[in-house]
């Protein structure tokens, strides 16, 4: 998506020709200029879709913009002037090109629909504006998987998200308050922030290590002064906030930090969600600094950085089925080849399947309703295995509700420890006895032979496959006609 930078006069002469000069080297940046009547023609010219304002502009500049352009005040971004006074070339082009990197990804924004403003002032009447656009959560992509579509429903406090063939939506964007906690407290963040979505915190991310280094990253829910050395992003609520985002940050070089403020229009919620939030990264002493006074806010910005290494985040992770799933367990992978984990310690949002052996007799409907792929049959020469790769599991509860045999159960509070692959259950592999091929377990076929017999039913056929069945059938019925005849 084409970008466009706006400064004000008093930015540019706090940032300097030659830093925004050099901003240029990102592809994504298509149009740079001072802030003037002249730029709504070139942003038109120019195709600009999304835009980084440096400078204090406030809202009527961003009404004026999209009345004259058609650009999203949601993909608007406005840096106030503080955060780059006084400030390091390199801390400048690094906080500018992480923003420029974000309104690259800002497709979610067009997605967001216009709703009635509820407060018009004279000047909305004047211009007969009787609309706004809220970033109320909205839909990356389609979503089936049950548990999480459940669960993003009922999160909603004010009953706005609605089940939909797409999946989870905000179907009453006017009674939606976008405190965003339906999204920030999901497990794979299919319903995303449309200003912060899980793509820009990663391109954000990574354009910030690659320049500055080790460094804080600040969620906030309105503009601060800022130090030299933390990166601010500004939300509509910290509850947007995932948990995968405080894991990821650190893994990739940035100590996170969570402000909420006093006045925060949605504070209830993100108190909630803050409260929710892990207090350090799992198996370390690495703290994720909540902050809720402005004393502590000015205490953590100058306190020093913890010493991290440099990683650059896999932007094809969260294009897999588990999205900020797969961020969070690659925040701790990374994580634990620098330090060694304690193993006892806790990992958020996870949950722990155990089998009784016992009782499993390796049918495999567990593997068949299982959404996120968490069990599986593997075929090892003449056994077969049960697994479950514990990572990925959200605690639906499906493979639980649907073993006919009652072996599963599952836990929430998983320890690190236990975020493994596990084997279970392994028996014999039953072949058929005219052609030899593997048709199940010796569970299985020993479960079947009790049924039928408990039902009075042949069992002569337990062992053989369907097609070995077919064909023997086939030949007794043949043998039948030919004795009748």
């Amino acid at each position: 998506m084409n970008v466009g930078l706006l400064v004000t006069k008093e930015a540019r002469r706090a940032v300097g020709d030659e830093t925004l000069k050099s901003l240029f080297e990102n592809k994504d940046l298509v149009y740079m200029a001072e802030l003037g009547d002249f730029v709504y023609s070139d942003l038109r010219d120019n195709e600009v879709r999304s835009l980084v304002i440096l400078g204090d502009a406030g809202y009527t500049l961003k009404d004026e913009i999209e009345q004259k352009t058609g650009i999203s005040p949601l993909a608007m971004d406005n840096l106030p002037s503080e955060w780059v006074k006084g400030k390091s070339v390199k801390y400048v082009t690094a906080l500018l090109q992480a923003y420029v990197s974000k309104a690259s990804q800002s497709d979610l924004a067009y997605r967001v629909q216009p709703v009635h403003t509820k407060n018009v002032d004279r000047r909305s009447l004047l211009r007969f504006k009787f609309y706004q656009y809220v970033p109320y959560p909205v839909l990356a992509e389609q979503l089936h998987i049950e548990r999480e579509i459940n669960r993003t429903v009922e999160l909603c406090p004010k009953g706005a998200l609605s089940k939909t063939p797409e999946g989870p939506q905000v179907t009453k964007p006017e009674e939606c308050s976008w405190c965003g906690y339906c999204s920030g407290s999901s497990y794979l963040g299919y319903l995303e922030n449309p200003t912060f979505s899980t793509t820009q915190f990663v391109e954000f991310v990574n354009k910030i290590t690659s320049i500055y280094g080790p460094s804080k990253m600040l969620f906030s829910c309105k503009p601060v002064n800022v130090k030299e050395g933390v990166f601010p992003v500004i939300l509509p609520c910290i509850a947007y906030v995932p948990d995968a985002f405080l894991l990821a940050s650190y893994a990739a070089g940035l100590q996170p930090m969570v402000y909420l403020a006093e006045d925060c229009r949605t504070k209830d919620m993100g108190m909630k969600r803050m409260n929710e939030m892990p207090s350090h990264f799992p198996g370390t002493n690495l703290n994720i600094v909540k902050i809720t006074s402005e004393k502590e806010l000015e205490i953590a910005m100058n306190t020093p950085v913890p010493p991290m290494k440099i990683r650059e985040i896999p932007l094809d992770l969260i294009y897999s089925r588990s999205r900020r799933r797969s961020l969070l367990l690659w925040s701790i992978k990374e994580m634990s080849k620098e330090v060694p984990l304690d193993e006892e310690d806790e990992v958020p949002s996870s949950f722990y399947v155990t089998v009784d052996t016992e009782k499993c007799v390796l049918c495999g409907v567990c593997v068949r309703e299982c959404q996120m792929l968490v069990p599986q049959i593997r075929n090892q020469g003449d056994s077969i295995t049960l697994e479950y790769d514990e990572y990925n599991c959200i605690g639906s509860g499906r493979c639980l509700r649907s073993c006919p045999e009652k072996a599963i159960t599952v836990k929430e509070k998983v320890k690190l420890k236990e975020m493994r692959k596990v084997q279970f259950t392994k028996s014999v592999v039953t072949k058929c006895r005219y052609c030899g091929k593997p048709i199940g377990s010796f569970k299985v076929k020993d479960k079947v032979s009790v049924m039928l017999n408990s039902m009075g039913y042949n069992t002569q056929f337990v062992d053989v496959c369907n097609d070995c069945k077919q064909k023997e059938l086939t030949k007794m019925w043949l043998q039948r006609i030919g004795v009748s005849k």
